[in-house]
Order: structure tokens, then sequence, then C-alpha cells
């Protein structure tokens, strides 16, 4: 009886131990469909992921800014610079790293930057960025006595440029550019000409 029972045992622990491989045992076809799928989901966000890429990317981004209102009536300005050069702790190594910050809709013709605000004319010290700025006919000029900016005089009429301002910092540049303008305007008797940093994406 003893030698019944252990024989019983023995056959039952082989029969467990040979047939577990067989329980664990994978499917070809289950892996390669796992691997096709995990592939075609990779494969997708990839795309997803370039298709938002190319959306943020303002070099694909050809709106034009509205030009300001033809029917304003001019006003006679004359650009009086700032020579309190105020250190500021908010600096730009270049202007692609400013650029970069600036939202695309302020991009105008996908060539100069034209952000609009609601401020008067004149010098402006924006205390939450820590930056100047200087302000005219409803746009923001980087006005920085230590960052570089290249300004540029453009003719609104035809979008060209009249005269480059390079290599300048940004208030010395802008005086130059905003000279030129005013008169220039002041002899159109009309906001024809302005001044504006050239993008560089």
């Amino acid at each position: 009886m003893k030698k019944l029972v252990l024989l019983l045992v023995l056959t039952a622990l082989t029969a467990t131990t040979f047939a577990a491989p067989e329980r664990g045992r994978r499917n070809n076809n289950d892996d390669e469909l796992r691997n096709r799928r995990s592939r075609d989901a990779r494969d997708s966000r990839y795309n997803r992921d370039s298709r938002r890429n190319r959306q943020r990317d303002r070099r694909y981004d050809d709106r034009r800014r509205t030009r300001p209102d033809p029917t304003r009536a001019y006003r006679r300005y004359r650009h009086t610079p700032n020579r309190d050069y105020v250190r500021h702790n908010r600096r730009w190594t270049t202007a692609r790293d400013y650029h970069r910050t600036v939202r695309p809709i302020y991009v105008y013709n996908n060539r100069w930057l034209r952000v609009s605000v609601s401020y008067v004319d004149g010098y402006y010290w924006d205390y939450d960025y820590d930056y100047p700025y200087f302000i005219y006919n409803g746009y923001r000029h980087r006005y920085s006595a230590y960052d570089t900016c290249n300004y540029e005089l453009v003719d609104s009429w035809s979008d060209s440029v009249q005269r480059t301002f390079y290599t300048y910092s940004c208030s010395t540049g802008y005086d130059l550019c905003a000279d030129l303008r005013d008169e220039l305007n002041d002899y159109e008797y009309d906001y024809r000409y302005f001044c504006a940093e050239r993008y560089n994406w």
C-alpha cells in the first residue's frame, strides 16, 4: 500500500514538473500581434507629435498682422530719447532668445515684431518682467541699453525696408530709427513708416 501511494505521489510530481513549461509557452502569433500594435501606437504618437510641433513652429506661421487703422488721424510726434540707463536683471543674450518668447500673432509678415499694447507713447518700464520698452502708436519696442536689437525702418505701404539699424544696443538703434521715422511721417503727414525689430526665429 505504501509503495502504491509513493508511486502515485512521484507520478503526480513528475507530471506537474513537465507540464509547467507547456502551460507557460507563448504563441508566436500573439507576440507578433502585440509587437505590431505597439509599433503602430508608437508611430501614431510620433506622427501626432510631429504635427503638433509643426503647428507650434513659428516658421510655418504665415499670418499677417493687421495694419493700424488707416482712418486714424495723424498727430505730429518727435521722439525724445531716454538717457536714464537703468540696469535690469532680465537679459537676452541674443535677439533669437527674446523672439522665442513672443507669440506668433505678433510677428508681422513673418519678418517684423509688432507687439501691440494699450499704453500711451513714451518710455515704459515693465515691472513684471524687469525690462525697459518704448511705446509708439500702440506698439512696444525693446529699449535696453545692454541688449542688442536689429531695428529696421519699414514702409507700411509697400512692406519694404528703408533703412537698417543692426548690431546697436536696443535703445541706440531705436533712437536712430525713431528720429528718421518721425521726419518721414511728418513729411507724409501719415503713420506710413514704423520701426520694428527684424524677427529671427
